[in-house]
């Protein structure tokens, strides 16, 4: 995979919000809350996997390492 990471749909949504102008206040403050809605959508992700949408390739006491870097790779994990 690329060195250049997808953005997650938290990022696209905040990003829509800030160049339409619904976004005001504190850059830094908005930042956090996008960071922490990053991590809640990243636990979602790694749920999914756990709860049988991993294929037969992956075993199943590895599941949460494959999705975590999984996720890591597409969406640059804690960036």
């Amino acid at each position: 995979m690329s060195n250049e990471t997808n953005k997650s749909a938290v990022e696209q949504l905040a990003i829509a919000l800030y160049e339409n102008g619904f976004l005001q206040g504190d850059g830094d403050r908005i930042q956090e809350i996008v960071e922490i809605f990053k991590e809640m959508n990243k636990e979602q992700h790694l749920k999914t996997w756990g709860n049988g949408w991993v294929n037969g390739d992956i075993p199943m006491d590895n599941y949460e390492s494959v999705a975590e870097n999984y996720y890591n790779e597409t969406y640059g994990g804690n960036k």
